[in-house]
């Protein structure tokens, strides 16, 4: 084993050479798709200006009426993809330049399909993980796999079960600890070139949210039965000052139950997207200071198809980034769910807190 540690290391530094010089690559070859794609849309309205001047006078009114609706569509959706932020291109992005718009396609390659693409690729690659490493447990692990799986399974019990509790905790370990290791390779994916992080859109993020919403309602539900969770929405009224405030409660319950997988879902995508939009903007610089080098001592720089990766210096900064906010979201998902557990699971956290009042006395 120590003797393939430098073939291990050799191939490690090769795949991460090849994520930081393919980010600017991938920019480039964007930039010079939405060119082509610009060229293709001003030949085709050139063409049909010209043929709307050969009719009589009445066609070529309607012609241009409808020729200006064209333009008005075209100016929008040339609109909505400048006010797009800036971003590291996947592979599927790169491909719809080569598309025609109206082509079916498109929703695979730039819409809604090109989430769920990477989504699907993400998800078939932690399904092949979970077998490869969970398969021949050994009760002593001699496989660097067993051992990578079992730290992780031990560090995020210790963690759930300080937030739960040891006998709740354990009952909600498969679901918050899948649901933190989907969101981790998730907001990484963007850092393997050819691939996006699925979490800078919101469709992906609120999926997720109200994937937590329900199971936390659910949890309620299961733990204090349909009139205890009514009960626990009125604010646990007791005096009849509590009882005369109920309407009050039960409305900011309400409302706060509906905000928190909306702010899950806007932190988790905003904290996401504002990194890549940083490696984007990082990327398009090098790109453009290469440029400006090349041609300042005169070479050509039309078909120049790299940059110098200065979005290096922010990858560690994203690694760590994608890491704090999978376990964010994971930590708030574990703290809505105690919030609605009955108040007799809450002793736990009381004698913690004992114990570190007496600590400290």
């Amino acid at each position: 084993m120590i003797r393939n540690k430098p073939i291990f290391l050799s191939v490690l530094c090769f795949f991460g050479l090849l994520a930081w010089v393919a980010t600017p690559i991938a920019a480039v070859a964007q930039e010079h798709g939405d060119a082509h794609v610009a060229e293709t849309h001003e030949e085709v309205h050139s063409e049909d200006s010209e043929h709307a001047h050969e009719g009589e006078q009445a066609h070529a009114e309607e012609h241009a009426h409808a020729d200006g609706q064209h333009e008005g569509e075209h100016g929008h959706e040339e609109h909505g993809h400048g006010d797009h932020p800036p971003e590291v291109p996947d592979l599927l992005m790169m491909l719809s330049t080569r598309v025609s718009p109206d082509s079916p396609l498109q929703y695979w390659l730039s819409g809604p399909g090109r989430v769920m693409i990477n989504c699907a690729v993400i998800t078939l690659l932690l399904m092949w993980l979970a077998k490869k490493l969970t398969g021949n447990l050994e009760l002593i692990p001699k496989r660097r796999g067993q051992s990578l799986i079992e730290l992780y399974v031990e560090t995020v019990d210790n963690f759930i079960t300080e937030i739960l509790g040891k006998e709740i905790g354990r009952k909600y370990l498969p679901f918050l600890g899948t649901l933190g290791i989907y969101i981790w390779f998730m907001n990484l994916a963007a850092l393997v070139p050819g691939f996006m992080s699925p979490t800078t859109y919101l469709q992906q993020t609120f999926a997720l949210s109200l994937c937590v919403f329900v199971y936390v309602q659910y949890s309620a539900v299961k733990y204090n039965g349909v009139g205890g969770f009514i009960y626990h929405l009125m604010g646990s009224p007791v005096g009849v000052a509590m009882w005369i405030m109920m309407p009050l409660f039960l409305i900011l319950h309400v409302l706060g139950e509906l905000i928190k997988p909306v702010s899950l879902a806007l932190r988790l995508r905003g904290n996401i997207l504002g990194e890549h939009i940083l490696l984007g903007v990082f990327a398009g610089m090098g790109v453009m200071i290469l440029q400006y080098m090349l041609n300042s001592i005169g070479i050509p720089t039309e078909y120049l198809f790299f940059g110098i990766p200065i979005h290096g210096l922010l990858l560690p900064i994203a690694l760590i980034g994608s890491t704090i906010q999978a376990l964010v979201f994971m930590t708030l998902s574990a703290i809505y769910i105690l919030l609605v557990l009955p108040h007799d699971d809450h002793d736990h956290d009381h004698d913690h807190a004992g114990r570190v009042e007496a600590g400290a006395h």
